[in-house]
């Protein structure tokens, strides 16, 4: 028989091979729109007679379909729903759901006119498991969150099941306002939100934010489109603006007035309410730092309680092992711990912390030891260490970790060995540069092309620079610090593309190198270090869209060589006052005492030009 032409829209099904087109389907459908479903008259007669009992009968299907088709005996309804109804609707009576049925409000309303119009004897859905149409459609709508259509859902949620919505709240307001400022879907489903519900989200303790500006810029978008009126634009003012924390003051009247008088805009909302004041909510994504030198290698942990503007001891978190000049990357709500330096040996030991485990694992090995080795992950799936120092020689080889897989591989060799280089993936790119080859401090940069298998090397950073950091942040890469031409240096440069020139930028406030930058809460933040004398306890922050680094709240010990991670939203974790607690980790790690330190690596090392 002559297989269906693509031309010709069409849905079969099948019990057994469900997405195979079937001529044994004996039932077609004529939708509202003009299109045709098929299903098996034995199914729908037993799951869904109602739709039988209300279709009417229709002529046969065009000649061209009857050709396609050949001469399968098929009986033909018309049925008042449109194809996506109808196909959604069989799809549960042949026991498949389609995860993403929900694609809009519209939609929803559709299905619920169709089991009106067509009623279905819910008790013969297996697939309801006893549940009733709406309780199985609010628990699928738990259990299958798209992050776009969050505040749809919870809405949809709200209407139905308040205490149902409750726990979607702490996912909710996590994305909330990069959703709103990102996503076009997510932004016009904000505006349908009830006044109420938008109170309950701006006022949760647990709203992912930097600043209260941002709580008052979501605030103003949601009263301009939906207030026509001035007293309309009074009533959610007064409504919203309570939720709104500064420093302990209330604006009250004032801010109600300027809102319902046009005075306070979303033009001018910042001379209001600064964004760069930091929010006493608490943090939802977690900046923490490990290990570093102390006079030796340590296990020092230490975390930044924003909304207390202070750095704590977290002791909980640290390993067994001590570590300096090693790699610390969180991925998918996993934490790794890679390779570096323990007073002892150089390491290519990999651990991990999950999200919820009670104790580190141990994870396959890199395939050489290296301290000094700078990495980065593409943030999905892959981290990428590149060079470094094995104790003998100075390295020029690369690694990546599927983190899917837990497996290590290979990549081509960089043009330049390199330990105390620094590396991002920016803009879709794996980029290493500046470090040290043995003889010379380097300005060198490359960039490593997947296609390819290649190393490309691109324009030479303006100053020579190792122990430098490079942070991408603001939709540019920074080159932070670092150690040159026989001093520590403060100086930035800045690059906006691969493949373009590096422009120098604002230097920072203390020379530093072997320190730590990250970017973290909508802000750079650069940390600890060396500054030519001594290690300093001193971090600097860049906001956004700012020229200049500003001071930040201090480290609890002067260290350089650590290194730092961000939590992203681990549901293990909470504050308690400035304490991070864990609701698995419960063992304790005393802090190391300084102790004098054994030799340095020194810089003039030779190289070998030997791999591994």
């Amino acid at each position: 028989m002559a297989q269906p032409s693509p031309a010709v829209t069409r849905l079969c099904y099948s019990v057994l091979e469900p997405e195979s087109a079937d001529p044994s389907a004996d039932l077609c459908f004529h939708c509202l729109d003009g299109t045709n479903v098929y299903a098996h008259s034995f199914v729908v007669n037993d799951i869904w007679p109602q739709l039988m009992a209300k279709s009417g009968m229709a002529e046969s299907c065009e000649p061209e379909e009857l050709e396609i088709w050949g001469e399968v005996p098929r009986t033909h309804h018309t049925v008042f729903l449109e194809r996506d109804v109808l196909h959604y609707l069989l799809e549960l009576a042949y026991g498949r759901l389609d995860t993403n049925f929900l694609q809009n409000e519209f939609f929803y309303n559709k299905l619920k006119l169709a089991i009106k119009q067509y009623p279905i004897d819910e008790s013969l859905y297996i697939i309801f498991k006893g549940k009733t149409f709406k309780k199985f459609h609010l628990d699928q709508l738990l259990s299958d969150v798209g992050i776009d259509d969050i505040l749809f859902k919870y809405m949809a949620i709200a209407q139905q099941d308040p205490d149902k919505a409750e726990e979607l709240v702490s996912e909710v307001v996590y994305h909330l306002y990069k959703l709103v400022k990102t996503s076009a879907s997510a932004n016009q489903q904000f505006f349908h939100l009830e006044t109420e519900h938008l109170k309950r989200l701006l006022s949760d303790n647990n709203l992912n934010i930097h600043s209260e500006a941002q709580v008052l810029e979501l605030i103003l978008l949601y009263i301009n489109h939906n207030a026509k009126t001035e007293e309309q634009r009074r009533r959610m003012a007064t409504q919203l603006v309570p939720c709104i924390r500064y420093g302990g003051h209330t604006f009250g009247i004032s801010l109600n007035n300027a809102i319902t008088s046009n005075e306070l805009t979303i033009k001018n909302y910042q001379e209001w309410i600064s964004p760069d004041t930091v929010t006493s909510r608490l943090p939802r994504d977690v900046l923490v730092i490990y290990g570093g030198w102390l006079d030796r290698p340590s296990r020092m942990c230490q975390v930044l309680a924003r909304h207390e503007q202070r750095f704590t001891q977290m002791e909980w978190f640290a390993d067994k092992c001590p570590l300096a000049y090693h790699v610390l990357i969180e991925l998918n709500k996993t934490v790794y711990l890679i390779g570096g330096y323990n007073n002892q040996e150089y390491l290519k030991n990999v651990r991990k912390l999950n999200d919820g485990d009670t104790q580190w694992q141990s994870c396959p090995s890199m395939f050489a030891p290296r301290c000094y080795a700078s990495a980065c992950s593409d943030d999905q799936r892959f981290i990428y260490v590149c060079g470094g120092y094995n104790g003998r020689r100075r390295l020029r080889t690369v690694e990546k970790f599927d983190t899917w897989d837990q497996k290590w591989y290979k990549l081509p060799s960089m043009h330049h060995h390199r330990s105390d280089a620094a590396a991002a993936y920016f803009k879709g790119q794996l980029i290493v540069a500046g470090g040290f080859n043995g003889e010379n401090v380097m300005p060198f940069v490359e960039i490593y092309c997947e296609e390819t298998r290649q190393w490309q090397e691109v324009w030479n950073m303006n100053t020579p620079r190792s122990g430098l950091s490079l942070v991408p942040f603001d939709n540019k890469l920074y080159a932070i610090g670092g150690y040159t031409a026989g001093e520590i240096t403060g100086t930035v440069e800045v690059l906006a593309d691969c493949h373009g020139a590096w422009s120098e930028f604002t230097s920072l406030r203390q020379k530093r190198s072997n320190f730590s930058a990250i970017q973290y809460d909508g802000c750079l933040f650069v940390m600890g270090g060396h500054d030519g004398s001594t290690t300093t306890n001193t971090v600097e922050i860049l906001y956004s869209g700012q020229t200049q680094f500003v001071p930040g709240p201090n480290l609890v010990v002067k260290c350089s060589a650590f290194r730092t991670a961000v939590l992203r939203d681990w549901k293990s974790t909470k504050f308690d006052g400035d304490k991070l607690v864990s609701k698995c980790m419960t063992s304790y790690v005393e802090v190391d005492l300084p102790i004098p330190a054994p030799r340095r690596l020194l810089s003039d090392d030779a190289i070998d030009t030997d791999e591994e």
